[in-house]
């Protein structure tokens, strides 16, 4: 009784004698909340309890205004029912930046502001919607491949839209040109602070264990496993906290299903990716990989199922919704970019599947 009496001193009413879905607080961790820094308490009281059908000991919260913002004095609380009408309201007044493809409406949040990011087979494909959308969040790019005049031609759609960027031939297959490469971005720039290891290469047929050539297997190892490691080695002598490493890796690795060759070098990514982050935990530099599933890039283009083992394709279609939409360059390059950016700071040591849970 002691607490009805003095809430209702305070002019404050049992939370359940309020509409309580529109009750205005929001604390880190709820759906759209923020930080506790946006928030002022007056005359905060010891216990605060949001649940709902429980009473508010203290005072109502008020948010800080922010210029340029629209602002609702109520807002729903998480996990309380809401009509289609308050979801519309909802939505209208409150600005949460949309999803992206590519940057393509030009909206930016210079999320990798001041940066130097490294992005390996960055050509074509996935590694030139990475290269493309680091440059539109404000970082320098350096691009390599082995192709320059295909870098080039990528390099200069992101000059014409504003960017910056630095490209570097390099065949990450050969020993030597990782250290040469991460050498050159240090004396240039004299920091790196984003490694994408995005360069790799297939096998043909998707031939299995019972079946795949020593041929393949040397070719696949030296650039997808080897050539990652190399980079790996080569960038974090050069990283400091804060730093990030992004491993493209495959979902073949994660679930077997793809050539033999192929699936044990994205598995090796893996297994590395999960190494250097527990090695550089300390340092505050990160590590994590992106298993992105059927994808529509170059690399594939004309493949068919003529051309691929049709045992192995049959052990796929049994373990697989083929149905499911494949993903594109610029949704792994939006997932790259969070792993990237400061946002994911407490994210290391994970491996992130994109496949539109084809493989549940």
């Amino acid at each position: 009784m002691g607490e009805r009496r003095d809430n209702a001193a305070n002019g404050i009413k049992p939370l359940n004698e309020r509409r309580s879905h529109n009750w205005a607080f929001r604390l880190v961790g709820t759906s759209g909340g923020g930080d506790l820094s946006r928030w002022r308490f007056p005359e905060l009281a010891s216990r605060v309890t949001v649940a709902r059908g429980t009473r508010l000991s203290g005072r109502k919260c008020v948010r800080r205004p922010r210029a340029g913002r629209r602002l609702r004095q109520r807002l729903p609380m998480t996990g309380a029912p809401h009509t289609e009408a308050s979801r519309a309201r909802h939505a209208s007044c409150v600005n949460v930046p949309s999803v992206i493809r590519g940057n393509e409406r030009g909206i930016t949040m210079n999320r990798l502001e001041n940066k130097v990011a490294v992005v390996t087979g960055a050509n074509s494909g996935v590694g030139a919607a990475i290269a493309k959308l680091f440059a539109a969040e404000g970082a320098t790019v350096v691009m390599t491949a082995r192709r320059e005049a295909a870098l080039e031609e990528v390099a200069g759609e992101i000059e014409a839209a504003g960017g910056k960027t630095f490209v570097m031939a390099t065949d990450i297959s050969k020993a030597e040109d990782p250290e040469r490469l991460m050498a050159a971005v240090e004396e240039k720039y004299g920091r790196l602070d984003v490694l994408v290891n995005n360069a790799g290469i297939l096998e043909s047929g998707l031939k299995p264990i019972d079946r795949f050539t020593d041929e393949d297997l040397d070719r696949i190892i030296e650039t997808n496993q080897k050539g990652t490691m190399r980079c790996m080695r080569a960038a974090s002598k050069r990283m400091t906290a804060g730093a990030s490493i992004v491993n493209i890796a495959s979902v073949a690795g994660e679930k077997g299903c793809g050539g033999a060759v192929y699936v044990s070098t994205k598995a090796a990514v893996i297994g590395v990716t999960k190494h250097t982050a527990l090695r550089f935990q300390a340092e505050g530099i990160r590590c994590n990989a992106i298993c992105p599933g059927t994808i529509v890039t170059p690399m594939v283009a004309g493949t068919t199922a003529a051309d691929m083992d049709a045992d192995m394709m049959g052990a796929m279609a049994t373990h697989s919704n083929l149905r499911t939409q494949p993903c594109m360059p610029e949704d792994v390059a939006n997932i790259a970019l969070f792993l990237a950016s400061d946002e994911s700071r407490a994210l290391t040591g994970q491996i992130l599947v994109s496949d539109f849970g084809a493989m549940l």
